[in-house]
């Protein structure tokens, strides 16, 4: 039944189906049959508020996006070499000395 042939009826949270069905694991065609939902609904919600999501915490590949927040750390990045050999403390201000030291060692 819809809301059109049911004008007493609440309209669909979507947002909170498409949050609801996520954290259940269950198939969608399955939730839906539950909440008595159309599945094609649920796929076209799921689709739209992951386009407007502000940050995409995971994704397919299993990699998670970070945000840093606040300064970077002072001690800058360290790059170890297959041969062993370990530079530390590569920051914005010595990239030029880094840039030459990696065309000296390529």
């Amino acid at each position: 039944m819809n809301i059109a042939s049911n004008p007493c009826q609440k309209p669909i949270n979507w947002e909170e189906h498409v949050k609801s069905w996520q954290v259940s694991g269950l198939p969608m065609s399955r939730y839906c049959q539950q909440y008595d939902l159309a599945v094609h609904q649920l796929g076209y919600y799921k689709r739209k508020f992951e386009s407007t999501a502000p940050n995409p915490t995971k994704s397919e590949t299993g990699f998670t996006q970070v945000m840093l927040k606040g300064p970077l750390a002072s001690q800058g990045l360290n790059l170890r070499l297959a041969n062993g050999l370990v530079v530390e403390g590569i920051c914005t201000q010595n990239l030029p000395l880094l840039r030459a030291l990696v065309e000296v060692l390529s």
